[in-house]
């Protein structure tokens, strides 16, 4: 069985990825999904562990806004309920963070089915936050960054710094994938199963619109590549404009740590952070836990977005 298909969208893709999703949690059998919610009342994002048909009415996976790294919230169900079929709709950040942390701690997630998104980019909670109220709402925001999705996204400025710089926007290694990058969203999106066994135990011949022509999965791949050249020049110029006595290896960086605290708050919202890098000991933070915390970065950003001293960590 082929594993990349097509979704008709019929001009509205949140309505047809949201009926998606309600199929998959329907003919996958599973208990529950997480999934990223958007209350109809005050068009806040928030992540909500969806249990009914209803709850897929108002997910909104490519609401341009981070709310948080679903990642830690996943791995603490994988882990308490391991014999249990739970699902995620995950951004590539959540899900590199998920697998980061599944290795460290060593639990499987066979029995977790990862559904991953094209990124469409983030703009800071603030910047959100206005812009839904200048627009007439969430919704409105999302529909633009879907709009824009042909192009690789809105090249806006104002995204968060690690938006700016993710050269790794479509999801790698998940169970499922949901792509928007580089097609005309308003006619049909793509959709990939990991493999042939994944498509047919959620009967994917029946809950898509048939094969994706060659053609479409040419245009997600070279957007792949666009974005990825991109987005590289941006990080390359960010960190050529770092301002000077900023750490420039993993030696200063445990040096930075070491001084900044009793802080933390970088520590404390990052969804890899391990306890070895806790700066309280007396002999500080160890080259070697930095090194590894370093390599194992999901690049989310929400380590910048939570420092008070608003230091370019991203960079």
């Amino acid at each position: 069985m082929e594993t990349q298909w097509i979704l008709r969208t019929s001009g509205d893709p949140l309505a047809t990825v949201q009926k998606f999703l309600h199929s998959i949690w329907m003919r996958g059998g599973l208990t529950g999904m997480l999934v990223p919610f958007r209350n109809p009342k005050t068009s806040d994002i928030t992540l909500l562990l969806a249990q009914e048909s209803g709850h897929f009415d108002n997910v909104d996976p490519f609401a341009p806004v981070m709310i948080g790294n679903a990642a830690e919230m996943v791995a603490e169900l994988a882990c308490q309920h391991s014999h249990d079929h739970y699902g995620a709709v995950l951004r590539p950040c959540d899900a590199r963070a998920l697998f980061s942390i599944a290795k460290r701690e060593s639990f499987q997630l066979d029995n977790f089915l990862v559904i991953g998104v094209d990124c469409l980019a983030t703009y800071p909670v603030d910047e959100y936050e206005w812009r839904a109220r200048k627009w007439g709402g969430a919704e409105h925001l999302t529909h633009a960054a879907l709009q824009f999705a042909r192009q690789g996204g809105i090249l806006a400025y104002r995204n968060r710094p690690a938006c700016q710089m993710c050269t790794s926007p479509m999801p790698d290694a998940v169970d499922v994938s949901i792509g928007v990058l580089g097609l005309p969203t308003r006619q049909y999106i793509l959709v990939t199963a990991r493999n042939a066994v994944v498509a047919g135990k959620l009967q994917w011949d029946e809950i898509t619109n048939g094969i994706a022509p060659r053609a479409v999965i040419a245009q997600h791949d070279q957007m792949r590549r666009i974005l990825a050249e991109r987005r590289t020049r941006v990080r390359e110029r960010m960190i050529r404009t770092l301002p000077v006595g900023l750490p420039s290896d993993a030696n200063g960086l445990a040096e930075h740590l070491a001084n900044c605290a009793p802080c933390q708050a970088c520590l404390d919202a990052c969804p890899i952070y391990v306890d070895e890098l806790a700066t309280g000991g007396s002999g500080g933070v160890s080259r070697d836990a930095v090194t590894r915390w370093l390599a194992s970065c999901a690049g989310c950003g929400l380590c910048e977005d939570a420092c008070p001293k608003h230091l370019p960590l991203t960079a």
